[in-house]
């Protein structure tokens, strides 16, 4: 994946050696395509500067060992990028696919019920105070049920899909994103590159420069 260092315009054009397909659920692994659903989808946790967990949907949670469960409090007025709320249900739809995908190795799910005050509980047949920390070492990519007209599905990230091919992916700034107006980039259009080697002469005259992109919303873009 390349990116200049050098581009402060409003719109920069990245080169990829593979593109995420409609069909693709949003936590691929491909390092090309997982870069481009960075963008477009949030996930349930990350780890700030300092080193701690933090988490863009929750406010915040609580681990109980005796009761082997896990408690979520949702935060309010979130949305998806085409304007919709996200309720608890959202969340548990994350949880769920998560937990069944295959890709964690946690006690089993006894239930995951939502409470009153935006609350999800989620209850294991088994527990260790260690638990939360795997969670939050996985990927969870956020998104609802309901798909754009490109089949994607709605996601809440920085970027929005605004048009796709198999050839390019185009995406804009999400509007309803907290950081709406953090940075000065607001297109990106990323293009499949036919081969893996490239010239730095032949990548700038494809208008995509060389230096690895790694995440949009962490970079010095302002």
């Amino acid at each position: 994946l390349f990116i200049s260092a050098l581009t402060l315009s409003k719109e920069i054009t990245i080169g990829v050696g593979a593109l995420p397909m409609p069909e693709e659920i949003p936590h691929v692994r491909s390092v090309n395509k997982s870069q481009v659903l960075r963008q477009i989808y949030d996930s349930l946790f990350y780890v700030n500067d300092y080193g701690s967990i933090q988490s863009t949907f929750f406010s915040e949670w609580n681990v109980s060992v005796k009761r082997k469960t896990i408690t979520f409090k949702l935060k309010e007025g979130l949305t998806f990028s085409d304007g919709t709320s996200i309720t608890s249900s959202d969340m548990v739809h994350v949880f769920n696919r998560k937990f069944n995908d295959g890709t964690l190795i946690l006690p089993e799910i006894e239930n995951i019920k939502i409470k009153k005050n935006n609350l999800i509980q989620i209850r294991f047949k088994k527990i260790s105070k260690i638990i939360f920390d795997k969670l939050t070492d996985i990927s969870f990519s956020v998104y609802s049920n309901k798909k754009d007209k490109w089949n994607f599905p709605v996601g809440s990230g920085i970027f929005k899909i605004i048009s796709y091919n198999n050839n390019e992916i185009k995406l804009a700034r999400n509007q309803y994103h907290e950081d709406f107006k953090t940075g000065n980039i607001e297109h990106i259009n990323v293009k499949l590159l036919p081969k893996y080697n490239y010239t730095e002469q032949e990548l700038e005259s494809l208008g995509i420069s060389f230096f690895p992109l790694i995440h949009i919303l962490n970079s010095d873009f302002k």
